[in-house]
């Protein structure tokens, strides 16, 4: 017999967040509600980002793809009704990482991201602006390793922090190999 309800259940909310690109032909302005960046290698791969799965067995590392470093942020768009992420390449990421250390948190400042050259793989060059005094009025940090985990169809239960780097960076490893411990 069916169990009827007029409400889901809270584990059947969704914790997908769509990942938007920089446009190349306008800024894309958002605000950034993380409190720090997040990062990790990943593989370009049938036509997508992939995380690399070092140091457990990456297959793509061993039929010799190269991995870049690509950082990610929840942010909230002005014309979206959802937070969303924005990925950074390392280079990218260098001057959100010099704000969070001046700023002593990314949460509410404002970020303006534009393609050089107006190209769809143009670098993307990064402005920002400390966070404003209506933080506390924005929606809760999502958690973006949980949203990519969803995305690349890893386990979030997987997923766990590594000790800090002796630079003060934070590490998560996470690994979809249910015998190999965080």
């Amino acid at each position: 017999m069916p169990t009827w309800t007029n409400r889901p259940p809270a584990y059947a909310r969704s914790s997908a967040m769509e990942i938007i690109r920089t446009p190349p032909s306008r800024p894309l302005i958002a605000t950034i509600l993380s409190d720090d960046l997040v990062g990790t290698p990943t593989h370009f791969t049938n036509n997508r980002t992939t995380p690399c799965s070092k140091p457990d067995q990456c297959e793509f590392c061993d039929r010799g793809l190269p991995w870049r470093w690509h950082g990610y942020l929840a942010v909230r768009v002005a014309d979206r009704p959802r937070p969303c992420l924005i990925e950074l390449t390392a280079q990218a990421a260098e001057s959100v990482a010099a704000a969070r250390a001046e700023f002593g948190t990314l949460r509410g400042a404002r970020i303006k991201l534009t393609r050089a050259g107006k190209r769809a793989n143009g670098r993307v060059q990064v402005a920002l602006a400390p966070p404003a005094d209506d933080a506390d009025s924005l929606p809760p940090e999502p958690d973006v390793p949980h949203a990519l985990c969803h995305i690349w169809n890893y386990d979030p239960a997987r997923t766990a922090p590594a000790p800090r780097h002796p630079s003060g960076a934070r590490q998560i490893h996470v690994t979809n190999d249910p015998d190999t411990p965080n």
